[in-house]
């Protein structure tokens, strides 16, 4: 069994979680991370200290959905226990990314960060990048909840990276200088959205468009459990859910 904390319980993501964690067989929430207890959670430990959390339930993965600044106080305090953590809070720079890697393969653990938990969006990212190869024009649309806080999202941001790394092979092959494209990314907050993203690319006389669509967060619980049941076998920070999914 593998037990494990949920930061951010309150939110959507983090009610959601809670409830997948509860039906897997073999894994078992053991404690909630947030400010104050709630009359529901009679069952299930709640901490604000995460520190402390972590080394009186003897967890073993922590899965955040809190924002990135209540992340910044919680990973640390995982990272200090030996802790796993499968950060599904966006909005961090790429520099603090790179100092929990480090801090990660010091501790000799592993932590996944994951901009999206649909498997349909990882396969949508892919194809993209695989399309990338025989397209130069592409931009992404992105769409979500009013109430989402970063804008671009981070799967929209993790896409066109990916498009922009394809885009550069090609431009090598040809020359010895980066490729100059940045992908234009447009985000839409409205009411009535989930989690929606097209990748649109443009050719002569003819239109390639992928889309992913997640119609209720459910679609991100198969991904999630699957980063819980796999973090511990990594070393460092890994970013997305590819290297799972091979």
């Amino acid at each position: 069994m593998i037990r494990t904390a949920v930061a951010g319980p309150r939110g959507k993501m983090g009610r959601e979680t809670v409830r997948a964690l509860m039906q897997a067989e073999d894994l078992e929430l053991v404690a909630l991370l947030d400010r104050k207890a709630d009359p529901q959670d009679a069952m299930i430990p709640v901490y604000d200290d995460p520190l402390q959390c972590f080394l009186t339930e003897r967890v073993d993965v922590v899965v955040d959905f809190t924002h990135a600044d209540a992340s910044r106080a919680i990973i640390p305090r995982a990272i200090e226990a030996g802790v796993s953590p499968v950060i599904g809070t966006t909005g961090f720079r790429d520099d603090e990314l790179e100092a929990y890697d480090r801090a990660l393969k010091n501790a000799g653990i592993g932590g996944l960060y994951v901009p999206n938990f649909a498997i349909g969006a990882i396969l949508m990212m892919q194809m993209a990048e695989i399309a990338s190869r025989f397209f130069d024009h592409v931009e992404i649309i992105e769409y979500h909840h009013e109430q989402k806080r970063d804008a671009p999202s981070g799967t929209a941001k993790r896409t066109a990276e990916r498009i922009e790394q394809a885009l550069d092979q090609r431009y090598r092959a040809r020359t010895t200088r980066e490729s100059p494209r940045k992908i234009p990314i447009h985000s839409v907050r409205l009411p009535g959205f989930i989690a929606h993203q097209e990748v649109i690319f443009g050719g002569d006389g003819e239109r390639f468009t992928l889309r992913h669509d997640s119609m209720s967060r459910e679609s991100f619980m198969q991904g999630v459990l699957l980063s819980v049941r796999n973090v511990q076998a990594l070393t460092g920070l890994t970013v997305g859910l590819d290297h799972l999914l091979r």
